[in-house]
């Protein structure tokens, strides 16, 4: 995986450093004008203006193709495309105001199609996606501004599917939930930041269903009842640390009886 985000990184910076300086002084050098044919049709290197706002490229029959740049307000490069016959193919490269990489997507055919990258000030990886024909579609991998992890989980054709976590600032996981289908399926967990169980309880198609229980960090219950159709059902207990009960609520359908 390191080898596969370097050699996009490579190649980025290639983009970047080279073919970019080699694309801008051709257009300054040779291609002053924009051309129409005789049919009206735009051909070659192009610069289009939308206030003060900026992007060269070239065309051909008036549909982009290959390469094209686009800057900021102060006519620094803010984004890279690459097309074929008119639709996104190849990379898109977003770069933040200060010259760094920002996101690096995968295209073909119009749509996205392999990896997802996105990165903070210095090159840090921020998070990692893959897609398939637009969907997202595999791992992805969201990490906080300390490079530690914030989010892991699996997507199948752009639903989460499977086991997501989710971890604090620290890299300290504090929630595992299953997934299926996009929905809510099975075993749901919550963690302390220390690692011990803070809340158990499993779900049917996305709704909550059976029973639930809450504790405290030291292992003891803290609260159990039970749900149906995600709704509060039966008796409902609260504990206090030591596990004596403290209090009993009763529901019937999700309503609390007095």
């Amino acid at each position: 995986m390191k080898k596969h985000i370097l050699s996009i990184l490579l190649k980025s910076l290639f983009i970047f450093l080279f073919i970019i300086p080699t694309l801008l002084v051709a257009q300054e050098s040779r291609f002053m004008k924009n051309l129409l044919d005789d049919n009206g049709l735009k051909q070659g290197l192009w610069t289009e203006t939308n206030g003060s706002k900026k992007e060269q490229g070239k065309y051909v029959d008036s549909v982009k193709e290959g390469q094209w740049v686009r800057f900021n307000e102060k006519g620094s490069i803010k984004r890279i495309e690459n097309y074929n016959s008119g639709k996104l193919d190849g990379f898109v490269i977003i770069i933040d105001n200060r010259g760094y990489i920002q996101k690096s997507t995968s295209y073909i055919d119009g749509v996205k199609d392999g990896k997802e990258l996105e990165f903070t000030y210095g090159g840090r990886i921020t998070g990692q996606k893959t897609w398939t024909e637009g969907l997202l579609n595999g791992k992805v991998e969201i990490f906080y501004d300390n490079g530690k992890i914030q989010e892991k989980g699996i997507y199948f054709k752009g639903k989460r599917n499977g086991k997501t976590k989710w971890y604090d600032y620290d890299g300290k996981m504090i929630a595992e939930y299953q997934y299926k289908e996009g929905s809510l399926e099975g075993e749901q967990r919550s963690f302390y930041p220390s690692g011990e169980l803070k809340s158990i309880e499993t779900y049917e198609n996305n709704l909550s269903e059976g029973e639930i229980i809450e504790y405290y960090i030291n292992g003891q219950i803290k609260l159990k009842g039970g749900n149906k159709n995600g709704l509060k059902v039966g008796e409902w207990i609260e504990y206090d640390e030591k596990g004596t009960q403290t209090k009993v609520f009763n529901y019937i359908n999700g309503e609390l009886q007095k």
